[in-house]
């Protein structure tokens, strides 16, 4: 076969049934945007090392504005379209995932012996990791930000992801039914995610240990309680026509949020606060860096967080500022003297 059935007999019966809709989503992105109209034409069989590394080669040096033709449904084009090239090339995290998918397929292809080798893990495709880092808020701009979201109807969202660190799909997916006020508990058990051509659907969490227990602050407990009292307002402000979802963070008719929704949202928090553009995502590591601060042992971290490994927690999620440094040397020259 060639690359192009392969890979769409590879999406279909290999990684449909064993991984979650939104990575199928990114995965079929991947081979019809990128694999597919590069090697498509290629026998399976006379894929080589050098056509590999050609096409790696092409991504990270290609514009793809171009090479997408981006602009073709724009009323006035401009760029590229008109000759002026935009230079949008792709991120070296976003070359190696494209990278990662063509080995991963051909990995598979040697399983099934359709294949003697994986050509693709005979190139070295740099992970461009450290270019992508995520960025923490520091203890003042965090409150400034909770200042900033005090008066909206989305604050106690705001609060629950700097105290707990949840992902985005875990706090649009948080039902009442996971919240125990009397234990003072709250259990992760949906995320929440939008899948093009589905729409809004609910996945179990990302990995085993992201379905998880998290303890909850008298505070935390509090701004829950003022959260569904305002939620109860609303539902009888909207009568028949409210929506129940038994979502604890919905739209004004009850209906669940959309993801993307809440991007902007936070972009208008952001300019009250006037704080550097960061992603919802950052609040996560703004949660494990202060904890780290203030000297919450690692292992307890990542039980927050919900990682399958301490590793992760310390090589992504961990940032050690230097005030914080400073305060640690300090404290050791101290001892020394």
């Amino acid at each position: 076969p060639t690359l192009a059935d392969y890979l769409t007999w590879w999406l279909t019966e290999v990684q449909a049934p064993r991984v979650r809709p939104s990575t199928l989503e990114l995965l079929t992105s991947t081979v019809e945007v990128h694999l597919i109209p590069h090697l498509g034409r290629i026998h399976l069989d006379k894929l080589s090392i050098a056509d590999v590394r050609r096409f790696v080669t092409k991504l990270q040096t290609t514009c793809q504005c171009c090479a997408q033709n981006k602009e073709r449904r724009r009323h006035a084009p401009r760029c590229c379209a008109i000759g002026q090239c935009c230079e949008m090339r792709l991120a070296p995290t976003t070359v190696h995932r494209i990278y990662q998918t063509l080995a991963a397929a051909l990995a598979h292809a040697v399983r099934e012996e359709y294949l003697h080798r994986n050509v693709a893990a005979l190139v070295h495709v740099p992970t461009g990791r450290d270019t992508h880092k995520p960025r923490a808020l520091t203890l003042d701009q965090a409150k400034a930000l909770l200042e900033a979201a005090s008066d909206h109807r989305l604050y106690a969202l705001v609060h629950l992801a700097l105290l707990t660190g949840m992902r985005r799909g875990e706090l649009l997916g948080l039902r009442w039914s996971d919240i125990d006020f009397d234990a003072r508990t709250l259990s992760i058990g949906q995320t929440l995610q939008r899948l093009i051509g589905t729409g809004i659907t609910f996945a179990p969490p990302k990995t085993p240990t992201s379905k998880r227990t998290i303890a909850l602050t008298d505070s935390v407990i509090a701004v829950l309680r003022q959260h569904q009292r305002r939620q109860n307002r609303e539902r009888t402000l909207h009568g028949a026509k409210w929506q129940d979802s038994g979502l604890v963070f919905t739209a004004r008719n009850g209906k669940p949020l959309e993801p993307y929704s809440l991007a902007r949202v936070f972009d208008r928090f952001q300019t009250i606060a006037g704080l550097p553009h960061f992603r919802i995502h950052d609040l996560r590591h703004t949660t494990a860096t202060l904890l780290g601060e203030a000297g919450t042992e690692l292992h307890i971290t990542s039980a927050v967080l919900g990682h399958a490994h301490l590793g992760t927690t310390a090589d992504i999620y961990s940032e050690t500022r230097p005030a914080t440094q400073r305060a640690a040397l300090t404290a050791l020259d101290d001892a020394l003297n």
